[in-house]
């Protein structure tokens, strides 16, 4: 009968050094799985020979020892009629000529799920004796229920009593396994009802699972670098395609191709796909070079009709960015929806059975992923035709006193703004309070965290919901020797506590490289964001630098915070305090240094501060502003005694 094992222990086995703690807690899980493997097949077989093991390091090194068995696997996989994903593994093994004399005996296959970030599902199943006389294969059929996040399977073979086994990794395949072989038996074991006729090699898991970095240089011509950044261990290959023709591929991490762009600064886009051992597609990002083309907005374009009379025509302009899609464009006199547009012309008549001369009309455009962008206008006002077109940017400032703490309820006057070191002519200025929040929490759950899991879940999940309040949107991204997308941006602070429960600790400390992942999140991200990160060491075989995550966070316009834990361990783990607080002060952040484990809530807490006490302040251009402009702007206090830290809203282009 099929019995199916939760593996309790890592994949793919984490390497370097490892705690008392940590390697007995390994242990006891490892010796679990072999008791309960071994029980199947009897008490003779040795830990040594534990099948799962064997399956797992085909997993990690599909050149380990492979046994003697000739054997080949193949996976295909599809969607119940419910829509419940699964797979149909096959196992051909040829059958040796000691085989065919008597009968097999019993016959145990054990197939491994690896996952992306979870434990290794074992599946494991006893089949009873068969008659072998005249055939030369074994034919061994099951259908699996597929994880969410599965990865790749590796499985092995085993016929007791001969001494005979074989392991392979299970290639995935739109059509069943080749029949070499004049006779085969077979064995089949379904678990759920059969797949349906149709089949597909590669479903990509819909997870961060590689992320391509914009070039350093802008704009990008000529043989330009691409570097990217994988949050699993699990990539065998990554294709590079540009404007959807591959013309790279790497299959050595880090994951990188140089390509050339031409001569001239030509957008473009440049994609790249992850493939696991087994040829599965595992996930692709793509970004746009050189783009010059609007950002999102609307705009009313034009008005007709005597608004006095409760009629009038509004017509608008919609531009959207590349690769996004328009949902709908919403047309309101005052706070009334008068018409919805899903296509051009956008065009609508709205009327009023009581207009007033402070009334407006407002439209609203959305894309398919919620983002929206609104423009309005006083009816009494001048008409839309008389506007000139302007760039606002937009510069979120934090000031604090002598002390440190965040000042309120200054005015205008206080504040001296200049780009390229002229002043500028504030437009706006008053509380970001009002401007929805996009906030990355990353967490680190090295093996050295281990010991404060549980305090820093908690605070982390006080400071979810002190901060994320309606309207604002949040994420979590966990990392140790690699960075993961632990819960995708989202205003259900719920379903984010929720995933904080699920962090595990393990691994190396990779905080620079979490940084890049984290901010890579907040790319398109529109108007306020903000990064808060926890760790507990100084950083540890990052593929970026500090520098990298200076330049990118200053770019995307994000403050970083870092709150250190170093000072709470007793062996004297420390940070590179120079690079990291390099870090946080160019992007407008702050650092925290944290020596017990009950200031954790109070640094969460002045971080929540600052934020709810950002400053807004707009200024116009005539033109979109490049990144070195966006870098010079300043933000100075004109009042002495207090600090200012400024980021601008940006994004790359």
């Amino acid at each position: 009968m099929p019995v199916t094992v939760v593996r309790r222990g890592p994949f793919p086995p984490a390497r370097g050094a490892r705690t008392a703690d940590v390697t007995l807690r390994r242990a006891l899980r490892f010796g679990l799985l072999a008791a309960v493997l071994a029980g199947l097949a009897g008490a003779s077989v040795a830990v040594a020979q534990d099948p799962a093991e064997r399956a797992l390091q085909v997993l990690e090194d599909p050149g380990a020892g492979t046994g003697k068995l000739s054997l080949l696997g193949g996976l295909m996989t599809g969607e119940t009629p419910e829509g419940e994903p699964r797979g149909l593994a096959e196992l051909l093994v040829r059958v040796p000529s000691s085989l065919r004399s008597a009968p097999s005996g019993v016959v145990r296959v054990t197939l491994v799920m690896a996952r992306i970030d979870d434990e290794p599902v074992v599946l494991t199943e006893e089949v009873p004796p068969q008659s072998l006389a005249s055939a030369s294969a074994w034919l061994y059929q099951r259908e699996v229920e597929l994880p969410e996040d599965f990865l790749e399977m590796a499985a092995t073979v085993e016929f007791f009593g001969s001494g005979l086994w074989g392991a392979t990794l299970v290639e995935f395949g739109d059509e069943p396994l080749p029949r070499p072989f004049s006779g085969v038996v077979s064995h089949a074991t379904h678990l759920a009802p059969v797949l349906p006729p149709r089949v597909t090699r590669s479903a990509p898991v819909a997870r961060s699972v590689i992320r391509i970095l914009p070039p350093r240089q802008r704009p990008a011509t000529g043989k330009t670098r691409f570097q990217t950044l994988a949050s699993i261990d699990g990539i065998a290959r990554v294709e590079f395609l540009l404007d959807g023709v591959e013309v790279a591929a790497d299959d050595r991490p880090p994951f990188s191709a140089n390509i050339d762009l031409g001569s001239e600064p030509t957008a473009h886009q440049v994609e790249v796909i992850a493939y696991s051992r087994s040829d599965r597609e595992l996930g692709r990002h793509s970004i746009l070079v050189n783009d010059e083309s609007s950002p999102f907005r609307v705009q009313i374009a034009g008005l007709s009709g005597e608004p006095t009379s409760g009629e009038v025509e509004v017509r608008a302009r919609v531009s959207i960015p590349p690769a996004t899609e328009l949902d709908r464009v919403e047309f309101y006199w005052n706070d009334e929806l008068g018409a919805t547009l899903e296509a051009p012309p956008y065009r609508a008549t709205l009327t009023s059975a009581d207009p007033s001369p402070s009334d407006f009309v407002r439209v609203v455009a959305y894309l398919s992923d919620g983002t929206a962008n609104e423009d309005a206008w006083l009816l009494s006002a001048p008409g839309p035709s008389e506007r000139i077109d302007v760039n606002l940017v937009e510069v979120y400032a934090v000031v604090t006193d002598k002390q440190g703490q965040p000042v309120d309820g200054l005015a205008l006057e206080d504040f001296e703004v200049s780009l390229k070191g002229r002043a500028q002519q504030v437009e706006s200025f008053g509380p970001a309070e009002e401007v929805p929040l996009v906030l990355g929490v990353v967490i680190d759950t090295s093996e050295s965290m281990y010991p404060l899991m549980i305090e820093t879940k908690q605070a982390g999940a006080q400071f979810l919901l002190e901060t994320v309040r309606e309207d604002d949107r949040a994420f979590l991204v966990d990392f140790d020797t690699q960075p993961r997308l632990a819960h995708t941006t989202t205003g259900d602070v719920a379903d984010l506590l929720r995933a904080f429960g699920r962090l595990e600790a393990d691994g190396y400390t990779a905080l620079y490289d979490a940084i890049i992942f984290a901010l890579l999140q907040l790319e398109e991200a529109e108007g306020r964001k903000a990064l808060v990160l926890l760790s507990d060491g100084d950083d540890y075989r990052s593929k970026f630098s500090q520098n990298r995550c200076i330049e990118f966070g200053r770019d995307l316009g994000v403050p970083v915070y870092i709150i250190g834990l170093a000072g709470i361990h007793t062996e004297g783990r420390s940070f590179r305090k120079t690079d990291l607080e390099g870090i946080t002060e160019s992007t407008g952040g702050r650092i925290f240094y944290i020596r017990e484990v009950g200031q954790l809530s109070t640094a969460y807490a002045q971080i929540n501060a600052e934020l709810r006490s950002q400053y807004l302040i707009t200024f116009a251009t005539e033109r979109q502003l490049t990144t070195q402009e966006l870098r010079s702007i300043k933000v100075k206090m004109k009042r002495k005694g207090l600090s200012v830290r400024a980021a601008v809203a940006g994004k790359i282009q």
